[in-house]
């Protein structure tokens, strides 16, 4: 049978024979792209020409695969970007907010490794290692300050032993549901709630040991009252 060329592509094909109209094409993707069905578009991602509708085109879907589609919506809502892992040489993605903080691995085994190297001196620190370090140091002394704060305006003892060691004591609620307490927003930053309310009342400072006991069994060895949420209404 006699070739003919594709007005598409220019490359020469044999037509079926079970077809009785003249083929012109020699496949359905280059009929496709005559008829303005289909355009060739370049992957921005990774540079793999493929075929897409105008219509997806114009939406903006140059990618070739899911995966390039995913990489480069990424890109666009500026979360994150491919970096190469220091160990392997893999290229992975890895959001901003984790590369500022020095991840650059691809995998847990990569960053172990990385790890080590870095407490070995082998590789350098990430350049704000001390910065987030100190940033924590102040969050922690913030709160801690903040803590003292409450439990001195609550009377800095237990109400229960007069224990009066700052790290034995703890807020307790007298007229109990702290876990719902806990689960609403005020919960989130507890101590920071009751200074913004001024130190309402319905609190109060307990140990550990006193808070835990009277949670647990609804009454402490040390004094033995307050059993029941009512009593606990009436105490205030």
């Amino acid at each position: 049978m006699l070739e003919k060329l594709c007005e598409t592509c220019k490359q020469p094909f044999e037509p079926d024979a079970r077809r009785t109209n003249p083929q012109r094409y020699c496949s359905a993707q280059c009929f496709y792209q005559r008829n303005g069905m289909i355009q060739n578009v370049i992957c921005p991602v990774c540079g793999t020409g493929s075929y897409k509708q105008p219509s997806r085109i114009k939406r903006g879907d140059m990618c070739c695969t899911q995966k390039c589609g995913a990489i480069m919506f990424a890109q666009q809502r500026r979360k994150g970007r491919l970096i190469t892992c220091p160990i392997c040489g893999k290229e992975t993605y890895k959001k901003h907010a984790r590369i500022e903080q020095g991840e650059s691995a691809c995998s847990y085994a990569c960053a172990k490794m990385l790890n080590r190297q870095r407490k070995q001196g082998l590789i350098a620190q990430p350049p704000n290692t001390e910065t987030r370090r100190h940033q924590a140091f102040l969050a922690k002394l913030r709160h801690h300050n903040l803590r003292l704060e409450v439990l001195k305006a609550y009377g800095a003892w237990c109400a229960c032993c007069s224990e009066n060691t700052s790290q034995f004591l703890a807020i307790d609620h007298i007229n109990g549901r702290g876990r719902q307490h806990r689960q609403t927003s005020a919960g989130a930053n507890f101590y920071r709630w009751l200074k913004e309310q001024e130190f309402p009342l319905g609190y109060r400072v307990l140990c550990h040991n006193c808070n835990m006991a009277l949670g647990l069994y609804g009454i402490c060895p040390h004094n033995q009252v307050i059993t029941t949420e009512s009593e606990r209404a009436s105490s205030v």
